[in-house]
Order: C-alpha cells, then sequence, then structure tokens
C-alpha cells in the first residue's frame, strides 16, 4: 500500500498537486486543499492510493486524521472518493463530526456531489459509527461541541459547572445515540428529576 510520497511540489491545481520526485517522476496527487501546499518545498505527502476499474488515482493529506476520515467516508456505501474529497475540502474533521452528530442533511447537500439521498446515507451510516469517528479526531464524547452545549444550557437553568458536568456523565455513560445537545439536556433533566424524587 502506498502510505506516503516524498517530493518537491511543482504545482497547484484546483483539485490537486503534482508532486516532483527524485527531479524524474511527477506524481498528481488529488487533495482537499491545495492551497496548503507550498510550492517548491520538500513535502512529504500522507497518501491513499485507490484502483479502480477504470481509475488508478492517489489522495494525499496533510495529517494522519484526514486519512482516518477520507478512509471511512469512501467506506459509506456509493460514496465516491471525489465526495470524500470535496467533503473534507468544505469542512473539517471537525465539523464532519459536528454535522453528523447534529443530523444536519442540509451542511452536507452544501458539498459538491451530495444530494438529498446521499446525505441522508451519509448520516445514517457515519451516525452508527460516532464514537469511531470521534476517536479518529481525537475527540472525547465529553470533548464534543454538543457535550459542552448541553453543559452551558443546563448551566443556564441554574445548575453549577460540577453538577452539570456530573449529570451529563451519568447520561452519557447510560445512554448511547445521544446525537445532539436537545437529547443531551432532556435525558439530564428528566434524570435530574429522577433523583431529586428519590431523596
Amino acid at each position: 500500500m502506498l502510505t506516503y510520497i516524498k517530493g518537491k511540489i511543482i504545482s497547484k491545481l484546483e483539485d490537486s498537486i503534482i508532486i516532483e520526485i527524485n527531479d524524474c517522476l511527477g506524481v498528481k496527487i488529488y487533495v482537499p486543499h491545495p492551497e496548503n501546499f507550498q510550492l517548491y518545498s520538500e513535502s512529504t505527502i500522507k497518501t491513499v492510493l485507490l484502483i479502480r476499474e477504470n481509475s488508478f488515482n492517489i489522495f494525499g493529506f496533510l495529517d494522519e486524521t484526514e486519512v482516518n476520515i477520507f478512509n471511512l467516508l469512501t467506506s459509506v456505501p456509493n460514496t465516491s472518493s471525489k465526495v470524500a474529497v470535496n467533503l473534507l475540502s468544505k469542512y473539517s474533521p471537525e465539523n464532519i463530526l459536528k454535522i453528523v452528530s447534529d443530523g444536519d442533511y442540509e451542511a452536507l447537500k452544501k458539498v459538491t456531489g451530495i444530494g438529498d439521498k446521499n446525505a441522508k446515507k451519509i448520516i445514517l451510516y457515519l451516525s452508527e459509527k460516532l464514537e469511531n469517528l470521534r476517536n479518529l479526531i481525537g475527540i472525547s464524547k465529553r470533548d464534543s461541541e454538543t457535550y459542552i452545549e448541553a453543559k452551558k444550557a443546563l448551566m443556564g437553568l441554574g445548575l453549577l459547572a460540577g453538577e452539570a458536568k456530573n449529570l451529563l456523565d451519568k447520561v452519557a455513560n447510560s445512554k448511547d445515540g445521544l446525537n445532539n445537545s436537545e437529547n443531551l439536556i432532556k435525558e439530564a433533566i428528566k434524570l435530574m428529576k429522577n433523583e431529586a424524587n428519590k431523596s
């Protein structure tokens, strides 16, 4: 498997870069953000080689996180490598996690190549792999934007930061599939009422 390519970047195109290897071989690599690569610099590009019946393409990334997200996206049925690159071009891995957590179909439909049907398929497929997605990005459930929003909302209801955290920790440990802050808040309030009734 082709895991990286090292050479001099000699050209940047709209969706790709050309890297020269050993002054004798020019390789085209499709990348999410060509502007992030420096011309005429010696660079090591993380790569994924995809061989299809009618194509042989190399996709490049700045770090392992993007590689992992790309591989996860291309594992979604009928989601092409081009769509995966387009998605990474428009949104950061952290934003992709939030979009999936919130079930934000409309945000996905802003990406070239993603229509209504495919947006729902991507959300559905990745929602079942949320923990995997968090781990790939290096964000724990407690560090996610959804969790932080829920904590702020509970504090707005009069809870201390520690109380809100304890409630959300209990909810997170006992409930799976809470994809947005609204559901987290509802479950936390329900738990708080149950605990108050017991005391």
